[in-house]
């Protein structure tokens, strides 16, 4: 017979320092908790599992139900032998909420065998006895060639493991042997959502194996698959990846609802926090922003930060346009509202979480944008462009530079990332509307006229006709100031663009995009 041993996943009791979670805590696992069960039903994926034995205790059958995702044939039944130990008058209670009302007896002997905590709870004999029936009636009754899982806490695990090296209660026959119980209850301790496994033939023990640390998984599609069944509480799933421009692994995941993961390739998670408080913020204030399900930060799956988002179906900007040219202006002023309205939420709202993941440095607006138009500057000198441009290009980044240094414009929380693919559109027979604008990780509190600069810029290089139709549009908004300041952040953008095409070789995406801009520049010199 092969049994698995597994301790629960941390439960919201375990978080809380002298809590006695005991049988009656009802509040079940953390985030973090689900996830172990998750990683240790990923451990023993090849297992065939017969039978899931479960304590009653909400913390068990959370974790009972979550396994029996990745064992669906498995029978589940409850087993009141695996139940926590009773704490008596402690249980939902801080000890030290009732430590005034137990008597000085009982705490002289409270470490005894014998000794059952106060207002009708268990001694560690009594769990002892309770468990030394439960496996010996397990070994009696159950076919000796099956799997079985064992789902319990922390003292009933370790005197099972105890049973199974040493024998039952029965064995007990002396003050130096139940000490001997009692330092290895003390010493042996499995942490939530590990495991043991157990090789025995009847009552011999064959095999003994804890598994208490396991290393990350990798991020294969399979994998991805797992790991969002036991998350999203469902049977099955499909995950299809995304190609996106960031180096993050995300995945569409279809067939629970429509949701969105994303494996976050930055070792930063204060950055995270930040990007899941901007979606929260946002969708607190009525904006189209995307709805954050679960942040995992535990670690305890993937070595990163994982999102899981809900996930809307939408059509690429250029197919709407292609198919309904007369919609453009209307898709475009949607668009347009929407960033205005961005841009009109007031910085002491969100100045502590509305920072890009760049060193503090340049979490400033006018730092970060004078270090880029230097460098911008010094790529196009190296006879990347013809004369004509590069004068032309020198002059407008001049000026931006003179306009940056002086201040002389409103610092906003803007996008900061605002391109065709960061914008949803539903894509209707006769018209196409805005659904959503996403991946706000650049977020920053800067100039509004980067936001509208950068759209225009990747509306150029898909559909010039477009990017006149938007160029009106802000025409109509701008001041002749500001629109002088909006032409120098266009070439800015078109140059940056040629900029990361030197700087990232390797990449294909990014080779096109530099080679498109560089003709824009010098098409209109």
């Amino acid at each position: 017979m092969k049994l698995f041993l597994i301790r629960h996943g941390q439960s919201k009791g375990n978080i809380k320092s002298g809590f006695m979670s005991g049988r009656t805590d009802p509040e079940g696992l953390t985030e973090k908790g689900k996830i172990q069960v998750i990683r240790t039903s990923y451990e023993l994926r090849k297992e065939q599992i017969d039978q899931i034995l479960v304590s009653p205790v909400t913390r068990a059958k959370e974790t009972a139900l979550i396994f029996h995702h990745y064992f669906p044939d498995a029978v589940i039944k409850t087993a009141k032998w695996l139940t926590e130990l009773h704490h008596g008058m402690l249980e939902g209670f801080y000890w030290w909420e009732k430590i005034h009302k137990i008597s000085p007896e009982y705490r002289k002997h409270r470490e005894d065998y014998g000794t059952p905590y106060p207002g009708g709870g268990e001694s560690m004999q009594m769990m002892f006895e309770r468990i030394s029936n439960g496996m010996e009636n397990l070994i009696k009754h159950a076919d000796q060639n099956a799997k079985i899982v064992l789902i319990s806490h922390q003292a009933p695990i370790t005197a099972l493991r105890y049973f199974l090296i040493y024998g039952g209660f029965e064995k007990l026959t002396t003050d130096k042997k139940k000490k001997k119980f009692m330092q290895y209850l003390h010493d042996v301790k499995l942490p939530n959502g590990g495991f043991v496994t157990v090789t025995c033939n009847g009552k011999i023990l064959q095999t003994l194996d804890e598994v208490s640390h396991v290393e990350p998984v990798q991020e294969r599609k399979g994998n991805i698959e797992f790991y969002a069944k036991g998350l999203l509480d469902v049977d099955a799933v499909e995950g299809i990846r995304k190609v996106t421009a960031s180096n993050h692994a995300v995945y569409y995941i279809r067939n629970s609802g429509d949701h969105l993961l994303k494996i976050l390739h930055t070792e930063d998670s204060k950055s995270v926090k930040r990007h899941v408080a901007v979606y929260q913020y946002l969708r607190e204030h009525g904006r189209s922003a995307p709805n954050i399900v679960f942040h995992d930060s535990t670690h305890e799956f993937y070595k990163n930060d994982v999102l899981i988002q809900d996930y809307i179906e939408g059509t690429e900007q250029e197919t709407c346009l292609h198919d309904h040219p007369q919609q453009a202006k209307n898709v475009l002023r949607y668009i347009y509202d929407e960033l205005h309205a961005i841009h009109q939420i007031p910085t002491t709202d969100v100045q502590e979480f509305w920072t890009p993941p760049v060193t503090k440095q340049f979490q400033s607006w006018k730092p970060f944008m004078l270090y880029n138009i230097n460098l911008t500057l010094h790529m196009a000198q190296d006879t990347v462009f013809d004369q004509k441009t590069e004068r032309r290009i020198f002059q407008a980044l001049g000026c931006l530079k003179d306009y940056i240094r002086e201040g002389a414009y409103a610092r906003v929380p803007i996008h900061g990332d605002v391109a065709p693919g960061n914008i949803i559109l539903s894509h209707g027979k006769t018209t196409c509307k805005l659904v959503r604008i996403i991946d706000y990780e650049w977020t920053r509190i800067g100039d509004r006229l980067w936001d509208l600069a950068y759209y225009w810029g990747w509306l150029e290089r898909n559909n010039f006709s477009v990017a006149l139709v938007w160029r009106a549009i802000l025409n109509e908004h701008l001041s002749k100031k500001e629109q002088k300041a909006l032409e120098w952040f266009r070439v800015l953008f078109h140059v940056w663009t040629v900029r990361d095409m030197f700087e990232y070789e390797g990449d294909s995406i990014r080779q096109e995009r530099g080679k498109k801009s560089k003709e824009i520049l010098e098409r209109e010199s």
